[in-house]
């Protein structure tokens, strides 16, 4: 195992990875959407005794030692799908006055296309959900030899089922990773 998902173990390199990952805004927006999303520090730490307790859960269960990549991604993403680090998405201006033409001066309707407004939506409903399974599954992918990808349409139902499900295993979310470079 590489030294990654082991530096994930120590709190400070823990929270300040998480907090820059989240903070980041997706380049699905164009600069005219900008976004602020409001990280609680708190629930970070949170996210973190989570993921350590997930990967001892793991070592002790299953015998392992030294989890796998999948089992690590999984506690991530479990972890941080628990604690949900973003309070709210603030952008600029509301989406329906920047749909509508009633935004800033500086942004016109016209700049804006109807796919950067509707991933700004899907952003700012499932902000906590994306971005858990996206840095879990870029943890995961820098593991495996092949580069695997998913599209919008599966990263869309996966947000959607971690929403609507409040009470998915750590296991479940191994699985999910597992599945998915095999």
């Amino acid at each position: 195992m590489d030294d990654f998902f082991r530096k994930l173990d120590e709190q400070e390199y823990f929270e300040k990875f998480v907090t820059d990952f989240f903070a980041s805004v997706p380049d699905e927006m164009a600069t005219i959407l900008e976004c602020c999303p409001d990280i609680d520090k708190e629930r970070v730490a949170y996210a973190h005794g989570e993921y350590v307790q997930n990967v001892q859960k793991f070592s002790v269960i299953l015998h392992s030692a030294d989890p796998d990549h999948y089992k690590r991604a999984g506690s991530l993403l479990h972890a941080l799908y628990q604690s949900k680090v973003i309070d709210s998405v603030g952008f600029v201006a509301p989406l329906d006055d920047i749909e509508s033409g009633l935004g800033p001066v500086h942004i016109h309707n016209g700049d804006v296309a109807d796919d950067e407004l509707d991933f700004a939506r899907f952003y700012q409903e499932y902000a906590n959900e994306m971005l858990a399974f996206i840095l879990a599954f870029r943890c995961c992918s820098a593991y495996e030899t092949t580069r695997k990808e998913y599209d919008f349409d599966y990263l869309r139902t996966v947000c959607v089922y971690m929403k609507k499900n409040a009470n998915l295993s750590v296991e479940s979310f191994f699985m999910l990773f597992k599945s998915l470079f095999y």
